[in-house]
Protein backbone atom coordinates (compact mmCIF):
# COMPACT_ATOMS: atom_id res chain seq x y z
CA UNK A 1 0.00 0.00 0.00
CA UNK A 2 1.28 3.53 -0.89
CA UNK A 3 0.93 6.83 0.33
CA UNK A 4 -0.96 9.04 -2.40
CA UNK A 5 -0.18 12.90 -0.77
CA UNK A 6 -2.00 15.51 -3.16
CA UNK A 7 -0.47 17.88 -5.56
CA UNK A 8 -0.69 20.75 -2.71
CA UNK A 9 0.74 18.58 0.35
CA UNK A 10 2.62 20.62 2.43
CA UNK A 11 6.18 19.65 3.10
CA UNK A 12 6.58 17.06 4.91
CA UNK A 13 8.32 17.01 8.54
CA UNK A 14 11.39 16.65 9.24
CA UNK A 15 12.08 12.90 9.80
CA UNK A 16 12.55 12.53 14.14
CA UNK A 17 16.42 11.35 14.53
CA UNK A 18 15.86 10.80 17.87
CA UNK A 19 16.43 7.00 19.39
CA UNK A 20 16.14 5.53 22.84
CA UNK A 21 19.63 5.44 23.74
CA UNK A 22 20.05 9.30 22.57
CA UNK A 23 16.74 11.18 23.71
CA UNK A 24 16.67 14.43 23.13
CA UNK A 25 15.29 17.62 25.45
CA UNK A 26 11.41 18.38 25.02
CA UNK A 27 10.88 21.72 22.87
CA UNK A 28 7.92 21.42 23.07
CA UNK A 29 5.85 24.70 23.93
CA UNK A 30 2.36 25.31 25.42
CA UNK A 31 -0.38 26.82 22.58
CA UNK A 32 -0.63 30.74 22.11
CA UNK A 33 -3.57 31.08 23.77
CA UNK A 34 -2.84 29.27 27.10
CA UNK A 35 0.52 30.77 29.61
CA UNK A 36 2.42 27.43 30.57
CA UNK A 37 1.92 25.94 33.67
CA UNK A 38 3.68 24.49 36.50
CA UNK A 39 2.62 20.89 38.50
CA UNK A 40 1.01 23.40 41.05
CA UNK A 41 -0.37 25.47 38.36
CA UNK A 42 1.26 28.71 38.99
CA UNK A 43 2.30 30.06 35.43
CA UNK A 44 5.98 29.57 34.66
CA UNK A 45 6.13 32.74 32.87
CA UNK A 46 8.50 33.17 29.90
CA UNK A 47 10.55 30.37 29.81
CA UNK A 48 12.11 31.48 26.26
CA UNK A 49 13.84 34.93 27.07
CA UNK A 50 12.02 36.62 24.32
CA UNK A 51 10.33 39.78 24.79
CA UNK A 52 7.00 40.08 26.81
CA UNK A 53 4.39 39.64 24.00
CA UNK A 54 6.28 36.99 22.02
CA UNK A 55 3.91 34.39 21.37
CA UNK A 56 5.25 30.73 22.44
CA UNK A 57 5.44 27.89 19.73
CA UNK A 58 2.28 26.14 19.47
CA UNK A 59 2.59 22.10 19.49
CA UNK A 60 2.61 20.39 16.40
CA UNK A 61 -0.72 18.45 16.51
CA UNK A 62 -1.38 15.29 14.15
CA UNK A 63 -4.71 14.05 13.54
CA UNK A 64 -5.28 9.83 13.20
CA UNK A 65 -8.85 9.39 12.09
CA UNK A 66 -10.09 12.83 11.56
CA UNK A 67 -12.77 11.89 8.54
CA UNK A 68 -15.87 11.35 11.17
CA UNK A 69 -18.42 13.57 12.27
CA UNK A 70 -15.74 14.22 15.64
CA UNK A 71 -12.58 14.39 14.47
CA UNK A 72 -13.74 16.84 11.76
CA UNK A 73 -15.13 18.82 14.26
CA UNK A 74 -11.81 18.78 16.67
CA UNK A 75 -9.92 19.83 12.87
CA UNK A 76 -12.57 23.01 12.84
CA UNK A 77 -12.09 24.02 16.22
CA UNK A 78 -7.63 23.75 15.99
CA UNK A 79 -7.82 25.48 13.12
CA UNK A 80 -10.03 28.49 14.96
CA UNK A 81 -8.05 28.46 17.72
CA UNK A 82 -4.96 28.74 15.71
CA UNK A 83 -6.32 31.68 13.62
CA UNK A 84 -7.12 33.61 16.88
CA UNK A 85 -3.98 32.79 18.49
CA UNK A 86 -2.20 34.50 15.45
CA UNK A 87 -4.26 37.26 15.26
CA UNK A 88 -3.60 38.39 18.91
CA UNK A 89 -0.18 37.63 18.55
CA UNK A 90 0.21 40.40 15.83
CA UNK A 91 -1.87 42.51 18.05
CA UNK A 92 0.60 41.85 21.18
CA UNK A 93 3.10 42.83 18.83
CA UNK A 94 1.72 46.19 17.61
CA UNK A 95 1.20 47.14 21.06
CA UNK A 96 4.28 46.50 22.71
CA UNK A 97 5.65 49.25 23.88
CA UNK A 98 9.27 50.40 23.35
CA UNK A 99 10.89 53.51 22.27
CA UNK A 100 12.51 51.92 19.83
CA UNK A 101 9.52 50.43 17.83
CA UNK A 102 8.11 53.03 15.28
CA UNK A 103 4.53 53.49 14.12
CA UNK A 104 5.69 51.83 10.94
CA UNK A 105 6.92 48.55 13.26
CA UNK A 106 3.62 48.33 14.65
CA UNK A 107 1.52 48.34 11.55
CA UNK A 108 3.89 45.66 10.13
CA UNK A 109 3.50 43.42 13.36
CA UNK A 110 -0.47 43.53 13.35
CA UNK A 111 -0.57 43.23 9.29
CA UNK A 112 1.60 39.83 10.04
CA UNK A 113 -0.53 38.17 12.75
CA UNK A 114 -3.46 39.11 10.01
CA UNK A 115 -1.71 37.22 7.36
CA UNK A 116 -0.79 34.17 9.60
CA UNK A 117 -4.44 34.03 10.68
CA UNK A 118 -5.79 34.00 7.38
CA UNK A 119 -2.96 31.06 6.23
CA UNK A 120 -3.32 27.51 6.68
CA UNK A 121 -3.11 26.98 10.37
CA UNK A 122 0.87 25.59 10.91
CA UNK A 123 1.68 22.87 13.26
CA UNK A 124 -1.97 21.14 11.97
CA UNK A 125 -1.32 17.89 10.25
CA UNK A 126 -3.75 14.88 9.71
CA UNK A 127 -4.16 11.90 7.84
CA UNK A 128 -7.16 10.25 5.94
CA UNK A 129 -8.07 7.12 4.35
CA UNK A 130 -7.97 7.60 0.03
CA UNK A 131 -11.97 6.15 0.05
CA UNK A 132 -12.62 8.03 3.32
CA UNK A 133 -11.57 11.76 2.66
CA UNK A 134 -14.05 14.41 3.26
CA UNK A 135 -15.53 15.78 -0.29
CA UNK A 136 -15.83 19.44 1.92
CA UNK A 137 -12.42 21.12 2.93
CA UNK A 138 -11.90 23.10 6.13
CA UNK A 139 -10.46 26.86 5.26
CA UNK A 140 -7.24 27.14 6.74
CA UNK A 141 -6.87 23.33 6.84
CA UNK A 142 -3.91 21.80 5.11
CA UNK A 143 -4.66 18.66 2.64
CA UNK A 144 -4.60 15.38 4.64
CA UNK A 145 -1.66 12.77 3.88
CA UNK A 146 -3.95 10.53 1.75
CA UNK A 147 -3.22 6.65 2.77
CA UNK A 148 -4.54 3.18 1.68
CA UNK A 149 -4.84 2.52 5.24
CA UNK A 150 -3.32 3.37 8.80
CA UNK A 151 -0.76 1.06 8.40
CA UNK A 152 0.87 2.47 5.54
CA UNK A 153 1.32 5.79 7.06
CA UNK A 154 4.69 7.10 7.38
CA UNK A 155 5.52 7.18 10.91
CA UNK A 156 7.53 10.42 10.67
CA UNK A 157 4.24 12.40 10.63
CA UNK A 158 3.55 11.44 13.76
CA UNK A 159 6.59 11.15 15.71
CA UNK A 160 7.47 14.66 14.61
CA UNK A 161 4.10 15.89 16.51
CA UNK A 162 4.09 17.22 20.28
CA UNK A 163 0.68 15.68 20.06
CA UNK A 164 -1.32 13.17 18.91
CA UNK A 165 -5.10 12.80 18.81
CA UNK A 166 -6.41 9.14 17.73
CA UNK A 167 -9.80 8.83 16.27
CA UNK A 168 -9.22 5.90 14.40
CA UNK A 169 -11.51 2.65 15.15
CA UNK A 170 -12.52 -0.35 12.75
CA UNK A 171 -16.14 0.21 13.36
CA UNK A 172 -18.26 -1.76 15.03
CA UNK A 173 -18.58 -4.97 13.11
CA UNK A 174 -21.77 -5.88 14.17
CA UNK A 175 -22.56 -7.29 10.59
CA UNK A 176 -18.64 -8.83 10.04
CA UNK A 177 -19.51 -12.82 9.24
CA UNK A 178 -15.99 -13.44 10.77
CA UNK A 179 -13.51 -12.41 13.14
CA UNK A 180 -10.50 -10.40 12.52
CA UNK A 181 -8.83 -8.97 15.64
CA UNK A 182 -5.74 -8.92 14.05
CA UNK A 183 -6.70 -6.76 11.59
CA UNK A 184 -8.30 -5.26 13.65
CA UNK A 185 -5.67 -3.74 16.08
CA UNK A 186 -1.97 -4.61 14.09
CA UNK A 187 -1.71 -0.86 12.37
CA UNK A 188 -1.83 0.46 16.16
CA UNK A 189 0.56 -2.49 17.20
CA UNK A 190 2.77 -1.19 14.86
CA UNK A 191 2.37 2.47 15.94
CA UNK A 192 2.75 2.29 19.00
CA UNK A 193 5.86 0.25 19.45
CA UNK A 194 7.72 2.14 17.01
CA UNK A 195 6.62 5.51 19.79
CA UNK A 196 7.85 3.24 22.18
CA UNK A 197 11.36 1.83 20.51
CA UNK A 198 11.73 5.69 19.62
CA UNK A 199 11.31 6.70 22.83
CA UNK A 200 8.60 9.25 21.91
CA UNK A 201 7.62 11.80 24.16
CA UNK A 202 4.95 13.68 23.36
CA UNK A 203 1.07 13.73 24.39
CA UNK A 204 -1.00 10.84 23.05
CA UNK A 205 -4.93 11.39 23.10
CA UNK A 206 -6.73 8.36 22.44
CA UNK A 207 -10.54 8.09 21.94
CA UNK A 208 -11.76 5.16 23.47
CA UNK A 209 -15.18 3.59 23.64
CA UNK A 210 -16.90 3.85 27.45
CA UNK A 211 -20.70 2.94 26.05
CA UNK A 212 -18.91 -0.95 25.57
CA UNK A 213 -15.37 -1.43 27.05
CA UNK A 214 -17.42 -1.98 30.71
CA UNK A 215 -18.76 -5.15 29.55
CA UNK A 216 -22.42 -6.12 28.51
CA UNK A 217 -23.52 -6.03 32.20
CA UNK A 218 -22.40 -3.18 33.83
CA UNK A 219 -23.14 -1.36 37.07
CA UNK A 220 -25.48 1.48 37.16
CA UNK A 221 -22.95 3.29 36.86
CA UNK A 222 -19.51 3.07 35.47
CA UNK A 223 -16.37 4.38 36.87
CA UNK A 224 -12.72 4.16 35.56
CA UNK A 225 -11.30 1.88 38.04
CA UNK A 226 -13.44 -1.03 36.82
CA UNK A 227 -11.94 -4.07 35.20
CA UNK A 228 -12.70 -3.84 31.43
CA UNK A 229 -14.68 -6.49 29.88
CA UNK A 230 -14.92 -6.34 25.81
CA UNK A 231 -18.05 -8.06 24.74
CA UNK A 232 -17.19 -7.29 20.60
CA UNK A 233 -14.49 -7.03 18.67
CA UNK A 234 -14.54 -3.48 18.41
CA UNK A 235 -14.73 -3.31 22.31
CA UNK A 236 -11.69 -5.75 22.70
CA UNK A 237 -9.70 -3.70 19.87
CA UNK A 238 -10.54 -0.43 22.14
CA UNK A 239 -8.92 -2.39 25.08
CA UNK A 240 -6.24 -3.35 23.39
CA UNK A 241 -4.99 0.10 22.02
CA UNK A 242 -5.49 1.31 25.64
CA UNK A 243 -3.12 -1.41 27.22
CA UNK A 244 -0.46 -1.10 24.69
CA UNK A 245 -0.73 3.21 25.32
CA UNK A 246 -0.60 3.03 29.21
CA UNK A 247 2.09 -0.15 29.03
CA UNK A 248 4.02 2.26 27.23
CA UNK A 249 3.71 5.19 28.77
CA UNK A 250 4.27 3.79 32.66
CA UNK A 251 7.84 2.49 31.27
CA UNK A 252 9.45 5.78 30.31
CA UNK A 253 8.64 5.29 26.25
CA UNK A 254 11.50 2.69 25.98
CA UNK A 255 10.86 0.27 28.92
CA UNK A 256 13.87 1.65 30.52
CA UNK A 257 12.01 4.07 32.93
CA UNK A 258 15.05 6.36 32.56
CA UNK A 259 13.92 8.99 30.81
CA UNK A 260 11.17 11.50 30.24
CA UNK A 261 8.11 9.75 29.26
CA UNK A 262 5.36 9.76 27.22
CA UNK A 263 1.92 11.66 28.23
CA UNK A 264 -1.38 9.56 27.78
CA UNK A 265 -4.94 10.97 28.29
CA UNK A 266 -7.73 8.34 27.22
CA UNK A 267 -11.01 9.60 26.95
CA UNK A 268 -13.51 6.38 27.28
CA UNK A 269 -16.13 8.59 25.23
CA UNK A 270 -19.79 7.54 25.19
CA UNK A 271 -22.28 7.43 22.88
CA UNK A 272 -21.17 10.25 20.62
CA UNK A 273 -23.72 12.43 18.76
CA UNK A 274 -24.47 15.84 16.51
CA UNK A 275 -24.68 17.74 13.54
CA UNK A 276 -22.80 16.07 10.68
CA UNK A 277 -23.09 12.26 12.21
CA UNK A 278 -24.24 10.14 9.80
CA UNK A 279 -26.43 7.06 9.73
CA UNK A 280 -24.17 4.36 9.65
CA UNK A 281 -25.09 0.65 10.99
CA UNK A 282 -23.80 0.15 14.19
CA UNK A 283 -22.98 3.34 15.10
CA UNK A 284 -25.83 5.91 16.01
CA UNK A 285 -29.33 6.45 17.17
CA UNK A 286 -29.66 9.46 16.49
CA UNK A 287 -28.56 9.84 12.93
CA UNK A 288 -31.33 6.57 12.04
CA UNK A 289 -33.47 8.73 13.52
CA UNK A 290 -32.74 11.43 11.51
CA UNK A 291 -32.57 9.40 8.04
CA UNK A 292 -36.32 7.66 9.47
CA UNK A 293 -37.79 11.04 9.61
CA UNK A 294 -36.40 12.07 5.88
CA UNK A 295 -38.25 9.64 4.18
CA UNK A 296 -35.43 6.41 4.45
CA UNK A 297 -36.23 3.08 6.21
CA UNK A 298 -37.69 2.93 9.51
CA UNK A 299 -36.18 3.58 12.31
CA UNK A 300 -35.41 -0.34 14.03
CA UNK A 301 -36.24 -0.30 17.76
CA UNK A 302 -34.26 -3.13 18.88
CA UNK A 303 -36.20 -5.21 21.65
CA UNK A 304 -38.52 -3.12 23.84
CA UNK A 305 -36.71 -0.06 23.64
CA UNK A 306 -35.40 0.15 27.33
CA UNK A 307 -31.90 0.12 27.03
CA UNK A 308 -30.46 3.31 28.23
CA UNK A 309 -27.67 5.02 26.90
CA UNK A 310 -25.08 7.74 28.09
CA UNK A 311 -25.34 10.77 25.36
CA UNK A 312 -22.58 13.28 24.69
CA UNK A 313 -22.92 16.19 22.22
CA UNK A 314 -19.88 16.46 19.72
CA UNK A 315 -19.61 19.80 21.07
CA UNK A 316 -18.32 18.69 24.57
CA UNK A 317 -16.45 16.46 23.23
CA UNK A 318 -14.19 18.39 21.68
CA UNK A 319 -13.93 20.66 24.70
CA UNK A 320 -12.73 17.10 26.65
CA UNK A 321 -10.14 16.82 23.80
CA UNK A 322 -8.97 20.41 24.87
CA UNK A 323 -8.94 20.19 28.22
CA UNK A 324 -7.12 16.85 27.94
CA UNK A 325 -4.38 19.14 25.67
CA UNK A 326 -3.70 21.30 28.16
CA UNK A 327 -2.30 18.79 30.81
CA UNK A 328 1.10 18.51 31.29
CA UNK A 329 2.78 17.02 28.55
CA UNK A 330 6.01 16.13 30.87
CA UNK A 331 7.29 13.23 32.58
CA UNK A 332 6.31 9.94 33.54
CA UNK A 333 2.27 9.71 34.42
CA UNK A 334 1.58 13.12 32.67
CA UNK A 335 -1.70 13.63 30.65
CA UNK A 336 -5.25 13.20 31.91
CA UNK A 337 -4.92 9.41 32.67
CA UNK A 338 -7.93 7.38 31.62
CA UNK A 339 -11.55 9.31 32.13
CA UNK A 340 -14.74 8.76 30.95
CA UNK A 341 -16.54 11.49 28.81
CA UNK A 342 -20.10 11.21 29.61
CA UNK A 343 -22.74 13.55 30.90
CA UNK A 344 -24.09 11.01 33.82
CA UNK A 345 -27.46 10.64 32.67
CA UNK A 346 -28.71 7.38 31.04
CA UNK A 347 -31.43 8.03 28.14
CA UNK A 348 -33.55 4.80 26.96
CA UNK A 349 -34.43 4.35 23.37
CA UNK A 350 -38.32 5.29 23.86
CA UNK A 351 -38.04 8.39 25.90
CA UNK A 352 -35.30 9.29 22.87
CA UNK A 353 -38.00 8.40 20.48
CA UNK A 354 -40.52 10.14 22.46
CA UNK A 355 -38.30 13.57 22.36
CA UNK A 356 -37.67 13.40 18.74
CA UNK A 357 -40.93 13.18 17.72
CA UNK A 358 -42.24 16.40 20.27
CA UNK A 359 -39.60 18.12 18.91
CA UNK A 360 -40.39 16.98 15.05
CA UNK A 361 -44.01 17.47 16.10
CA UNK A 362 -44.38 14.06 14.22
CA UNK A 363 -44.48 10.52 14.69
CA UNK A 364 -40.92 8.46 13.62
CA UNK A 365 -41.74 5.81 10.99
CA UNK A 366 -40.33 2.65 13.24
CA UNK A 367 -40.20 -1.27 13.28
CA UNK A 368 -39.29 -3.17 16.16
CA UNK A 369 -36.71 -5.84 15.75
CA UNK A 370 -35.07 -8.26 18.31
CA UNK A 371 -32.54 -7.12 20.05
CA UNK A 372 -28.38 -8.02 19.26
CA UNK A 373 -27.52 -10.90 21.36
CA UNK A 374 -24.68 -9.51 23.31
CA UNK A 375 -25.74 -5.85 24.21
CA UNK A 376 -25.76 -3.68 27.36
CA UNK A 377 -29.52 -2.93 28.75
CA UNK A 378 -27.86 0.21 30.33
CA UNK A 379 -24.44 1.72 30.24
CA UNK A 380 -23.74 5.47 32.06
CA UNK A 381 -20.84 6.76 32.73
CA UNK A 382 -19.47 8.67 36.06
CA UNK A 383 -17.85 11.98 34.97
CA UNK A 384 -16.46 12.89 38.18
CA UNK A 385 -12.83 12.20 37.17
CA UNK A 386 -13.34 14.29 34.16
CA UNK A 387 -14.08 17.35 36.37
CA UNK A 388 -11.12 16.52 38.98
CA UNK A 389 -8.65 16.30 36.33
CA UNK A 390 -10.16 18.37 33.14
CA UNK A 391 -12.11 20.41 34.90
CA UNK A 392 -14.84 19.23 32.31
CA UNK A 393 -18.36 18.33 32.28
CA UNK A 394 -21.12 18.06 29.71
CA UNK A 395 -23.27 21.16 29.14
CA UNK A 396 -25.19 19.87 26.47
CA UNK A 397 -28.17 17.94 27.57
CA UNK A 398 -29.81 15.47 25.25
CA UNK A 399 -33.11 17.67 24.92
CA UNK A 400 -30.84 20.34 23.60
CA UNK A 401 -28.61 18.41 21.58
CA UNK A 402 -31.14 16.06 19.84
CA UNK A 403 -33.24 19.60 19.32
CA UNK A 404 -30.09 21.30 17.33
CA UNK A 405 -29.50 17.84 15.43
CA UNK A 406 -33.40 18.05 14.00
CA UNK A 407 -32.72 21.71 13.54
CA UNK A 408 -29.90 21.16 11.57
CA UNK A 409 -31.61 18.58 9.71
CA UNK A 410 -34.89 20.57 8.85
CA UNK A 411 -36.79 18.76 11.11
CA UNK A 412 -38.30 20.85 14.14
CA UNK A 413 -42.09 20.97 14.12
Amino acid sequence: MTQKPPASQPPAPQPSTRGPSTPEPSTRGPSTLEPSTSESGASTGNPTGAPPGTPVAAPRIFVLGGTGFVGQAMLRRLVADARIGHAEAGQAGAGQAGAEQTEAARAGAARDGERRAAEDAPGIGWAARIDSAPAVTIPGLAPPLLIDDLEALDLEAVLAADIVIDFVSRGRGRLATRRDILGRIRAHARLIDELANRAWSGHYIYLSSGGTIYGVDPPPVCVETMPVAPFSDYALEKAFIEMHLTSVAGSGSAGRGSREGMALSILRVANAYGEGQTARPGFGVIPAMVAAFKGGAPFKLYGDGTSRRDYVHVDDIVEAILAAMKTARTGEGAGAGTVNIGSGVGTSVRELVALAERIAGRRLPMETVEMFAAEPASVVLDAQRARERLGWSARIGIAEGLARVLAHHGLTG
